[in-house]
């Protein structure tokens, strides 16, 4: 949920919550008023009522529509009460809400119950005609609330979700980010902050990047300069054969270590975003073009490679990291497959899916595509092979994911 939103949420959150309670507390005090002008009302004209029959001796001004009177034995209390009650009426056949005084009084000598009644109806109509602009007054409120506040939140916050959105599209070496200035102190000091910060990041990778250059080359001058020396040291006819071959596992491990030197050069390249120019690329076609340069390495193992081509597979990303992620794919799928084996390449709308046969992985698959990680215990892998396909994968957003089933490997990739 959106900063904004939440912000709103609980401020109008809290206002519901407030007017439903000052809502309840002033339809409760109306009611409350309501009813007690009622009973005063009522028992004024009822006292008044009884007064007058008192001093006339007579039931004639009691003889009205809205009183009763009982005869009773004898009077036992005189205290007035009040009550709700409900009468029948004939022409509307239905019942309908009254309100009673009772008191009970001597007139001319005798005991009587005299009972005031009055319809509420009225003022039903009236609490009902309250309550209803009551509610229509809640909700214009807090619609003009949630209306002005969301504007004033989004113009309030407006620079802190500029600031969100560049950071959100910033790349090293890429476009550099515009600071916007605002008069909000907070955002100002995050801004001032965040632009230092990024200053520091991109110092710091200047560094890093000029080191690595400068690092990979000055180790790759020395270990040429060795594979040189043991190629011409190799060639000297008075080496016994164990000092031979001792110059061949060294030569061997100088090798690996060249081949390791550019391996870690390239995947830091790679991850520090150096290849950032990108274009609309068909896989499909490019896989046409290493086809016939695989499928060649391919016969010398007696593996059969099978290409089923259903749609076009566009992606947008650097045509040489391109190259390279699918050169990686298909010598992994010959180098790691058995003789005999076979390589299948199938592509279809927004995935390649490249499978071959193989024995089943020693290590956990999960972890191939970190680096040094391998499915077998070899000495001439070096374990980053597909730790160099998958960074090449997500700097053009593409999902990869690897799965062993039925004595096939399958490298699966969603674009």
């Amino acid at each position: 949920m959106k900063l904004i939103n939440k912000t709103q949420q609980i401020y109008l959150g809290l206002v519901v919550v407030l007017l439903l309670v000052w809502s309840g507390v002033f339809l409760y005090a109306i009611s409350s008023a309501i009813q007690n002008n009622i009973d005063e009302t009522m028992q004024s004209e009822l006292q008044v009522a009884v007064y007058r029959a008192q001093n006339e001796g007579s039931l004639q001004t009691l003889s009205t529509n809205q009183i009763e009177v009982k005869k009773i034995s004898t009077i036992r209390d005189t205290i007035v009460s009040f009550s709700d009650t409900s009468l029948y009426n004939s022409v509307e056949q239905e019942s309908f809400p009254y309100r009673q005084v009772s008191t009970q009084a001597r007139i001319n000598g005798k005991a009587y119950q005299v009972t005031m009644r009055r319809s509420m109806v009225e003022y039903d109509d009236l609490f009902e005609t309250i309550l209803i602009m009551e509610i229509i007054f809640v909700v214009f409120l807090v619609g003009g609330l949630f209306l002005i506040n969301r504007t004033v939140l989004q113009r309030l916050w407006s620079p802190f979700y500029e600031t969100l959105r560049q950071l959100t599209g910033y790349e090293l070496e890429g476009k550099p980010i515009e600071w916007n200035d605002t008069e909000i102190d907070e955002f100002r000091q995050l801004n001032d902050v965040l632009k230092d910060m990024i200053g520091q990041i991109e110092k710091e990778y200047q560094s890093l990047k000029a080191f690595t250059e400068n690092a990979s080359h000055e180790i790759q001058t020395p270990i040429s300069s060795m594979l040189n020396r043991i190629e011409v040291m190799l060639q000297d006819e008075s080496l016994s054969k164990d000092q031979w071959q001792r110059l061949q596992q060294v030569g061997q491990a100088a090798r690996k270590l060249s081949r390791l030197n550019k391996a870690l050069l390239l995947l830091t390249k790679i991850e520090n975003r150096q290849y950032a120019e990108a274009e609309t690329i068909d896989l499909t076609d490019l896989i046409k073009d290493l086809a016939p340069e695989y499928r060649s390495l391919a016969e010398a193992k007696n593996i059969s490679m099978d290409l089923d081509i259903e749609s076009e597979a566009k992606v947008e990303m650097n045509p040489e990291l391109a190259e390279m992620m699918l050169r990686n794919l298909l010598s992994n799928a010959i180098k790691h497959n058995e003789n005999d084996g076979k390589v299948y390449i199938n592509v279809r709308s927004g995935e390649l899916v490249i499978s071959n046969t193989g024995p089943e992985p020693d290590g956990d698959p999960d972890q191939y595509f970190q680096r040094f990680q391998k499915g077998e215990a070899s000495s001439t892998s070096l374990g980053l092979g597909l730790p160099i396909v998958s960074a090449i994968a997500q700097t053009a957003n593409i999902d990869i994911d690897y799965a062993y089933e039925a004595g096939m490997h399958t490298i699966n990739l969603r674009f």
